[in-house]
């Protein structure tokens, strides 16, 4: 992982995602969209308009928020990579299957994996740092430079950005699942918020991150049937895969 940027590299950074949020909305519109694919059965303009709207208040939120999300990612950040605190705060492994089900698990596994996939996209935007700092450009970028940043980062690490996404949305659209690791995420939060001095603000930040996440993306699939489930899936890897060929060159490995 890269070193935490300075401030002059954040603002750098958020002017960056800013920039990719406009290519990404742009991406999602609907109308353009149907355009460039053959969309399956079912996939209307509100699921389009829903997956943009997770994209870009989620995935990529706006510059002007980015602080207090950045903050919480670092807390967030530190339990995924150290499952065995959040263990410590749902006690022993019967005590926990008795209060949340045989699922419990399964559960536990699938959040840690949803929440892994989000922090492996998040990355990108430090790949796009150091992009734009070794091509020397400054903000304001111009919309070339930015297609060169884009372009300086070697497709093949592009390309596991977009399958950390892909699997951040299956792993997602199993809504069943999805709702057990929510609830156990929100008795971690409970636990946490009655021990104040063991747990500070910061890290109640970091897990409610992760919940708003997982709540958001419930609330994406949840009316879904399997089949639109499935066909949202791949629509979402359709049109990243389309996107790097329009940054790289189809042909380009």
């Amino acid at each position: 992982m890269s070193e935490e940027p300075n401030i002059a590299d954040k603002q750098l950074m958020y002017h960056l995602i800013d920039m990719y949020r406009d290519l990404l909305a742009e991406r999602y519109n609907f109308s353009r969209l149907s355009e460039r694919f053959d969309l399956p059965s079912g996939i209307g303009e509100e699921t389009i308009e829903d997956v943009k709207k997770f994209f870009l208040e989620n995935i990529y939120p706006p510059s002007e928020e980015r602080e207090q999300v950045d903050r919480a990612f670092d807390s967030l950040k530190f339990y995924i990579t150290n499952p065995l605190k959040v263990w410590g705060l749902l006690g022993n492994m019967a005590a926990a299957i008795f209060r949340f089900g045989a699922q419990f698990p399964a559960a536990l596994r699938a959040g840690f994996y949803t929440l892994e996939a989000y922090l492996d996209a998040r990355k990108f935007e430090h790949k796009l740092l150091e992009a734009a700092k070794e091509l020397n450009y400054t903000e304001p970028l111009t919309a070339a430079q930015f297609m060169e940043c884009l372009k300086f980062i070697p497709r093949r690490e592009a390309e596991s950005f977009i399958q950390d996404v892909g699997r951040l949305f299956k792993s997602m659209s199993d809504t069943i699942l999805l709702r057990k690791t929510i609830s156990i995420m929100r008795d971690v939060i409970r636990t946490m918020e009655r021990k104040p001095g063991v747990y500070p603000s910061t890290d109640v930040d970091g897990i409610n991150l992760g919940i708003g996440v997982l709540e958001n993306g419930l609330h994406l699939f949840k009316k879904m049937d399997s089949a639109i489930k499935r066909s949202t899936l791949q629509v979402i890897l359709q049109n990243e895969s389309w996107f790097l060929d329009n940054v790289y060159g189809r042909d380009d490995a």
